[in-house]
Formats: C-alpha cells, sequence, structure tokens
C-alpha cells in the first residue's frame, strides 16, 4: 500500500494540498506473490499488482496444415516456438488433443506411456508424448533457451473452427506417478539452449524410447505450474 507524502502550498486566499505518489520500481512492479509475507504478518490491506505476460516472449505458434481422418478426427499440425526465459529450467507442456471431450492439460486424467522423440535439426530437442486418457506433450528447456519445432502435431476431435485457443503450461516440476518426469525419459531429456529442427516434431522414425508404468494402468500427472499461456491460432488456410 503506497502511502503518498503531502506537502502544503499556500497561495493568496487558497490552500493547495498536493499528493505525491512516488513511483514504482522495477522491483515492486514484479509478481506480488513472491514478495507477501506470512499470514501472521500480512497488513490488513495488501495492494494486489497483476503480472503482464507478454505471451510472444515464452511461445509462438502458426498453423501450417490439416488432415482429415476418420471423423471426427482431423489432424493439425503447427510449428512452434518455445523460450523460457527464467534462469533455471522449465518444462513446457503442450496438448496432444484438443476439440470435444478434452479439457485442459492436468485437469483430469492420467498416462500410462511415454513416447521419446529425437527429432534431427541444429541442437537437441527431446519431446516426450505422453499417452493415456490426460495425455499432453512434453519438453524440458533449459535457462535462457530457445527451441524451434516444426510440423508438431494435435489432434482435434470434432469440427475444427476457423480460430482456437491452444494452451501451453510452463512448471518448474513434473511428477508422473510419483516419479520424477525426467526418469521416465532414460537418458536427460533436456534440449540445447538454440535448437531449430528440420523435420516433423513426432517423426516416426525418430522414436528413441518408449516406457509404461508397470500394471499398464493410468497414473496421475503433478503439475508444479509456472504459468499458463493461452495463445489464439487462426486455421484459416494461407
Amino acid at each position: 500500500m503506497l502511502i503518498a507524502n503531502q506537502r502544503l502550498v499556500t497561495f493568496p486566499f487558497l490552500a493547495v494540498m498536493l499528493c505525491f505518489v512516488p513511483a514504482l520500481g522495477q522491483d515492486e512492479r514484479r509478481d506480488d506473490s513472491k514478495r507477501l509475507l506470512p499470514n501472521d504478518h500480512q497488513p490488513t490491506i495488501v495492494r494486489m499488482t497483476a503480472e503482464v505476460t507478454d505471451i510472444s516472449a515464452q511461445a509462438d505458434i502458426k498453423f501450417r496444415e490439416m488432415r482429415f481422418g476418420k471423423p471426427p478426427l482431423v489432424y493439425l499440425s503447427f510449428d512452434v516456438i518455445l523460450r523460457n526465459d527464467q534462469k533455471s529450467p522449465r518444462w513446457f507442456l503442450l496438448p496432444s488433443n484438443l476439440g470435444s471431450g478434452h479439457g485442459a492439460i492436468g485437469e483430469k486424467g492420467g498416462v500410462d506411456t511415454l513416447e521419446v522423440f529425437s527429432p534431427q535439426g541444429k541442437g537437441r530437442v527431446v519431446i516426450g508424448r505422453f499417452l493415456g486418457t490426460g495425455g499432453f506433450n512434453a519438453v524440458l528447456l533449459p535457462a535462457r533457451a530457445e527451441v524451434r519445432l516444426r510440423q508438431f502435431p494435435i489432434s482435434y476431435w470434432g469440427d475444427p473452427p476457423g480460430n482456437l485457443e491452444i494452451e501451453i503450461v510452463i512448471a518448474k516440476q513434473l511428477t508422473i506417478g510419483g516419479d520424477r518426469a525426467e526418469n521416465w525419459f532414460g537418458k536427460s531429456p533436456m534440449s540445447s539452449v538454440k535448437a531449430d529442427i528440420a523435420e516433423g516434431a513426432e517423426n516416426p522414425m525418430r522414436v528413441r524410447t518408449t516406457k509404461r508404468t508397470s500394471d499398464n494402468k493410468e497414473v496421475a500427472p503433478l503439475i508444479e505450474e509456472d504459468r499458463r499461456l493461452r495463445l489464439p491460432v487462426s486455421l484459416e488456410a494461407k
């Protein structure tokens, strides 16, 4: 809560009260949730400032093409750029299915299988495709990283609209059935700081490994979220 400094300026026949409000410094404009005191030390009134996130600074998605499968299935592909602007690694979770019957990532369902892809190009990118009723794609980026994924597939169930919204979850930690997601990949899933793949993101020829739950039953993912990005994407033909 800002407290104005008050100064009384006197003119003939008139007294004017001026209020000077100090400008917010950069530290004060940061996410308030990171600088709140413990509950027993909270002031009576707390000023909350909404964090303004430049979505384009973290991710960018452009529609490439559409193929029709057996109704109601439609195969969409996109060019995707992911950027980690943090000082520590982050998981980027992207949907594998959209449309009827499919909710946001982590909202419901579980996973029972992981397919690991290593598409070719400049730098190294590892893509984990978790399968199940709550399936999604996962890419682990180091600090200050930027990767470009080409022909990234997302299935749409139903009649796709001319414009849709794709949600990407950025997470500090990802746990699958009580086990760190990194352990599911076998080898390190960390991508390069800079990477630009030259082929389809999930080329079947680039499957590195697969892993299933021991009893073939789904387990729940636990996502420690950093933020969620909602990107509008036009599906209109170019």
